[in-house]
């Protein structure tokens, strides 16, 4: 039982990194090529959670209790505070001169954290 949770767990942890990456990537591409950073985060957020919950479904919870659709529209509910948090944590690192890809990294460190024990307890 302990190697299926750690296992679950690792697997959990590997999705949602490849996910964060995808997210910051395509965060960095967007404000590089001059797009503001509300709409790069919102764009980057969008795609990492798309790639993290077909991942999430084909590697981890391989038996949802939804369906695909209905699982990315719950988790992009269930996130959306979340999604509003760490965007007001990255609005306030940017206007603390953090550098706009040091406060993705920070406010996407914080929503990758509560995001964990949120999937984890209801998906």
């Amino acid at each position: 039982m302990k190697k299926l949770i750690f296992n679950l767990n690792l697997k959990y942890a590997l999705v949602m990194g490849l996910g964060f990456a995808l997210d910051i990537i395509i965060y960095f591409i967007l404000v590089n090529l001059n797009i503001p950073f509300y709409f790069s985060n919102t764009i980057s957020y969008l795609f990492g959670s798309f790639f993290c919950v077909f991942l999430i479904r084909k590697f981890v919870f391989t038996k949802p209790r939804f369906n695909f659709l209905k699982d990315y529209l719950l988790t992009l509910m269930s996130n959306g505070s979340i999604f509003i948090f760490g965007f007001i944590v990255l609005g306030i690192l940017i206007l603390l001169n953090a550098g706009e890809l040091v406060s993705k990294l920070v406010s996407n460190f914080i929503t990758f954290i509560i995001n964990f024990f949120i999937r984890k307890a209801f998906f």
